[in-house]
């Protein structure tokens, strides 16, 4: 009987000992289970975190991207402005200089004209000159005839009287 107690008392105490291994494994294995969960929200956490950081990421760089490109819109647009200035501007200089030209060229018409119909004042006065000295000189030589010739009829005169 004492050998069966003990016997039982041995089963009892490698049961308890069986249950509390048991137990301990469980523990174990549940605080395994909890830190593996644990690692695991860690993980998803980091990942969640690296998610944010890559969109945050992302949206700066497509923000910069944006900026960038509406920086380059707009020195297009201040190039197209400034080329369309300058087209105007050489434009208005164009046309100042065909102005310039035109009124030149039409001072040169009213010059020139002047200058022909002076000449052709002195021409003409020149020409009036000629025919008063022409005018002058038939003038001059019929008075210096007439005059030979009164001369002439005085003398026949003179000499006829004399004979």
């Amino acid at each position: 009987v004492k050998q069966i107690m003990e016997h039982e008392l041995k089963m009892q105490q490698d049961r308890l000992k069986n249950e509390e291994m048991m137990k301990k494994q469980q523990e174990k294995a549940e605080e395994y289970r909890k830190e593996l969960a644990k690692k695991q929200k860690e993980q998803e956490e980091n990942n969640r975190r690296a998610e944010i950081e890559k969109k945050k990421k992302y949206d700066a760089e497509q923000r910069e991207q944006r900026k960038l490109q509406q920086e380059k819109y707009l020195d297009e647009q201040q190039k197209a402005k400034e080329a369309k200035r300058l087209a105007k501007q050489k434009q208005k200089e164009q046309r100042q200089k065909e102005q310039e030209e035109k009124r030149r060229q039409e001072e040169f018409k009213k010059h020139t004209a002047e200058l022909l119909k002076k000449q052709e004042l002195k021409f003409e006065n020149k020409k009036k000159e000629m025919e008063r000295q022409e005018e002058f000189r038939k003038n001059s030589a019929f008075l210096a005839q007439s005059k030979r010739a009164q001369t002439a009829e005085e003398k026949k005169r003179i000499t006829d009287q004399r004979i």
